[in-house]
């Protein structure tokens, strides 16, 4: 969970609007959400002490509802559907390729921030199954191949300084390597050339 900090001020007029009523925690996290973009530990922390409620227990009415994130979105957004219709079409094989070529390993928010997969029930286009949304772009009849090409085009419009930053450090790590192996080298020679003038010496 983000422990980012938080705007006080923003979050003392969400709960003002709410008379503090611990009765409407639902409706502050939804707008704190809506403001914030995810629920983070220290908002939690702070909703405890003005709400007069255990953070345990808005974890936990938090973390009942799936509309409630714990991790800021990524830049771009796709949901997926795993509805009835979907599923009957094998749409978890299309899902398993995305969650391979995003790297999520269990997270729904790729490492980069560029990229948050969301799994929903329905997205009204049962005739199209399997269907994905990416942003505000909608990709049906999908087999593996094609939901990885759909995203494909949003990875190649990465932004340039992020480019840069990774060939960077790219060539910092060839630096890094050729520097080793000069510095072996160098270590070594001294050792063979003290070596043959003990030879000459012996004779």
């Amino acid at each position: 969970m983000s422990e980012a900090k938080i705007d006080n001020k923003g979050i003392t007029g969400i709960l003002e609007s709410y008379d503090y009523e611990p009765s409407a925690l639902l409706a502050v996290l939804q707008d704190l959400q809506e403001k914030y973009g995810c629920l983070t530990l220290e908002m939690m922390r702070f909703l405890a002490d003005a709400m007069e409620i255990h953070v345990p227990d808005i974890y936990a009415a938090a973390s009942f509802y799936r509309m409630f994130r714990f991790e800021p979105r990524g830049k771009h957004s796709i949901t997926f559907c795993t509805g009835t219709t979907c599923h009957v079409n094998h749409c978890h094989s299309v899902l398993s390729a995305l969650k391979k070529d995003l790297r999520l390993n269990g997270r729904d928010t790729t490492k980069d921030g560029q990229f948050t997969l969301e799994e929903v029930h329905c997205l009204g286009l049962c005739h199209m199954g399997p269907v994905m949304k990416v942003d505000n772009e909608y990709h049906g009849r999908l087999g593996p191949g094609d939901a990885l090409k759909a995203i494909a085009k949003l990875k190649k419009k990465r932004p340039k300084a992020a480019v840069k930053k990774r060939e960077k450090k790219a060539a910092k790590e060839v630096a890094k390597k050729v520097a080793k192996k000069a510095a072996k080298k160098v270590a070594k020679k001294p050792g063979k050339k003290s070596a043959k003038k003990g030879a000459k010496r012996g004779a």
